[in-house]
């Protein structure tokens, strides 16, 4: 258990497994792996040739891999099989519209980013897209630049997501492996240390 503290930055407490075992090395590289970093996935789904193509081209030479659907009952099945952190869906399709697929997707997966892209979106869309769990809307013609800030903040956030529950993920870990007691007694203990080393803040 190691304390970090900086004036004005402050207080880290950081938990150091010993990997003095395969399940605890196996464990640990399980956590890890559920939440990937690096080689953003993304999948396109729309019913117009010219949107897949278009926005997997430029998503490609910014380094992406992309797949693309042509329809609903596609992207649900691709989505399951891709797995991709980010998701552009149209909201008017033949067939399965893109809200229902968005509702679907967040069934299979409560932590999707859904951008939804459409020609003539409504407030009423863009409400029930948000309640269904969207990250964004997009109307179309899509403009590049939108695109690329969007991608840029989506993934900033989704990094920092991924990373938070790592970290809880780790520390539930922790507590439950043998030894967790003593550990979570000296980190309670070293919580009060720094709650009690801290001064008071000065009176207003």
């Amino acid at each position: 258990l190691v304390i970090e503290s900086e004036l004005g930055q402050g207080t880290t407490i950081k938990i150091y497994l010993p990997l003095h075992d395969e399940s605890t090395e196996h464990k640990i590289s399980e956590i890890k792996e559920k939440y990937p970093r690096g080689n953003e996935h993304i999948l396109v789904v729309d019913d117009e040739p010219g949107i897949r193509q278009a926005l997997g081209q430029l998503l490609e030479y910014e380094g992406f891999e992309v797949r693309t659907a042509s329809g609903g009952v596609e992207g649900i099945s691709e989505y399951e099989k891709f797995r991709p952190q980010l998701v552009f869906l149209d909201v008017k399709m033949a067939g399965l519209d893109g809200l229902e697929v968005l509702r679907r997707i967040r069934l299979i997966d409560a932590n999707a980013v859904v951008v939804m892209i459409s020609g003539h979106a409504t407030i009423q869309t863009a409400v029930e897209a948000t309640q269904l769990g969207a990250y964004d809307i997009l109307e179309k013609p899509l403009d590049t630049d939108r695109v690329l800030v969007l991608l840029r903040n989506a993934f900033e956030q989704r990094t920092l997501t991924a990373s938070f529950l790592e970290q809880c993920d780790l520390v539930k870990f922790a507590r439950h492996r043998p030894g967790a007691a003593e550990m979570n007694a000296a980190h309670a203990a070293a919580v009060r240390f720094v709650s009690e080393s801290v001064p008071p803040p000065a009176p207003s």
